[in-house]
């Protein structure tokens, strides 16, 4: 897995490259994310990765509600994007 991060103004753009298959992976991210100031809107781009794991998915529902930034997933994959539209995130995070 490779995490590539811009920030520009108070949105950061994060890619993901790889499979994200553990927690290990997954608090990676989440350091990448929340090492970054300053920001408002996340965009996440998901090229590669069919699932992502619930330590994830649990962080990023807790950064919309609690931290009340704006979440944007790109799904590479179908199984991703259903995998989302199936745990009803959708209404938490944007689908791209």
């Amino acid at each position: 897995m490779k995490i590539i991060t811009k920030q520009s103004g108070t949105t950061l753009f994060c890619t993901i490259e790889g499979h994200i298959t553990g927690i290990s992976e997954a608090m990676q991210i989440k350091t990448e994310i929340s090492s970054n100031e300053n920001i408002s809107v996340i965009e996440l781009n998901i090229p590669d990765a069919y699932v992502i794991p619930s330590m994830l998915i649990g962080y990023l529902v807790k950064t919309v509600a609690k931290d009340k930034k704006s979440i944007s997933i790109k799904c590479g994959t179908r199984e991703l994007k259903q995998l989302i539209i199936d745990l009803n995130l959708q209404s938490v995070v944007t689908l791209k």
